[in-house]
């Protein structure tokens, strides 16, 4: 013997598909804009403040994945390093290519870009605008 009349039957059915489709809905989400989110926020040019150096040190991050590596000597001139770089959640890495590369954590805070390496003090650069 059933409690439900086949009208509250179709109203219990009708509850359950939407239900499931709701499930369906937030459980089926692409990690691809988590991802861009990260490097958009590492694109962009940014001018090393911390450690200190006698030279002007710039990284240039490229959305296609490129960048440059500059050291500005006022003595000797420039010297441009090109690199490829890729996210992956707070790890950043460059590839310099022929072997050379450079692992970090990293965060952004407001305008400034913190690169911390697995030695050593943290590399801080200012965006500039």
């Amino acid at each position: 013997m059933s409690l439900l009349t086949p009208s509250s039957r179709k109203a219990v059915k009708a509850f359950s598909l939407m239900i499931v489709a709701l499930i369906a809905m937030t459980s089926f989400t692409s990690c691809d804009d988590d991802d861009d989110e990260w490097y958009y926020t590492v694109e962009g040019s940014w001018e090393q403040v911390a450690p200190p150096t006698r030279e002007y040190v710039y990284y240039e991050f490229y959305e296609d994945g490129y960048g440059n590596y500059i050291v500005d000597d006022p003595r000797y001139g420039a010297d441009y390093y090109e690199f490829s770089w890729w996210v992956s959640g707070s790890s950043l890495t460059i590839d310099y290519g022929g072997g050379d590369v450079e692992y970090y954590s990293w965060s952004v805070q407001g305008s400034t870009l913190y690169l911390y390496p697995d030695y050593g003090n943290p590399i801080v650069l200012n965006a500039i605008h």
